[in-house]
Parts: C-alpha cells; structure tokens; sequence
C-alpha cells in the first residue's frame, strides 16, 4: 500500500516522501529507478522491515493521512465513488484523522462509554507520546539504511545536471551582463 501509488516528475532539490503499509516484517530489497535528463538510472539498497516501529508510531497516520489525500485527489479528477468515500471515511475513523467525510466528537469518558464509542485514539496519543519522550532521552542517530555504501540508494553521488543551481548558465550569462554594464560606467567616467 504506497502512496502516492504513482510518483509525479521531481524538480532538482525536490524531495519525494513515499509512505507504505506492509503486511510481513524482514528483510526487503527496495529499488528506485528514475529517468534523470533522458538518462536512466537506479539505486538498490537492502532495509529491514521492524515488526513495530515503536520509536515512530505517528508514521502510521502519516502514512493514511496521505492515503486520504491520494484518495481525495481522485474523487476531485473523477468524481465520488461510494468505495472512495468508504476507504476515506474507514482510513479517518481508523486513525482518528478529520475529513471531508469524518469529524472529531469531543465527549467524556461516560458519555463514550454509554455510546459505545471506542477510545482507540487515546491509546494511540499515549504511543506517540510514549516515543516523542523516549527519543527526546536518545542520542541522535543515523538513519541511513545503506551505511554510507557507494551504490546504496542514498548515496551523497549528486544527479547529473546541466548546472542548474546558483552557478548554472543563465546566472553566468546574467553575471557576465552586470559586469559588462559596470565596466561601459567605469569607462564613460574615465573619459570625463
């Protein structure tokens, strides 16, 4: 279950954040491959799967708030369809996320228990707490899942480019005209 299902073009400096759900912990080979000026290219890289990712619990609503979003999208271009609206409306009461099709009722514990409402939520805010405290007490650490290997998918290896930062062609042609312009002055006051 990744989303988005279908990545859009990426701009030079853009990042691409991909969520997915999966079913079976262990070890798994993840590979991306992208097309990089008409070049094509791929990075590999083996990662391990946790069981339960107890230090990142919030990961999970991110992962189906972005699902809603992708879901959102399609209704947008191509209409509602009662099973897009079910997977939105079941996705916000799941993890307790608003959406255009599910809202947040504030009642106390009495009133939630007379109405037989689940407090799935408060457990879930407790988790994320839980770890947002136990990583304030941890060292910072590395989460790079290719230890720095050449050919590891997140490698420092920079994409091929025609120089299209702050020193690309059209800054050096912008350059070169201001030095021009600055040089035609110095002259015209030389001369008086």
């Amino acid at each position: 279950s990744l989303t988005p299902a279908a990545p859009t073009s990426l701009y030079r400096s853009q990042q691409l954040v991909m969520f997915g759900k999966y079913k079976k912990p262990g070890p798994v080979s993840l590979s991306l491959q992208a097309k990089i000026s008409g070049q094509q290219h791929e990075w590999n890289s083996e990662i391990i799967l946790p069981d339960a990712d107890v230090e990142n619990p919030e990961i999970e609503r991110l992962w189906a708030l972005a699902a809603i979003e992708e879901h959102m999208d399609d209704i947008r271009l191509n209409g509602e369809t009662g099973s897009l609206k079910k997977k939105i409306v079941d996705l916000g009461t799941t993890y307790s996320l608003v959406t255009d099709y599910t809202s947040m009722v504030v009642v106390n514990d009495q009133e939630a228990e007379e109405l037989g409402l689940q407090s799935n939520n408060r457990k879930r805010v407790e988790r994320e707490r839980a770890a947002q405290s136990q990583r304030k007490a941890m060292a910072p650490a590395s989460k790079r899942v290719d230890n720095g290997k050449d050919g590891g998918m997140f490698n420092n290896t920079p994409a091929p480019s025609f120089g299209t930062g702050p020193v690309g062609p059209l800054y050096l042609l912008v350059l070169l005209g201001a030095g021009l312009v600055v040089r035609r002055r110095r002259n015209i006051q030389n001369r008086r």
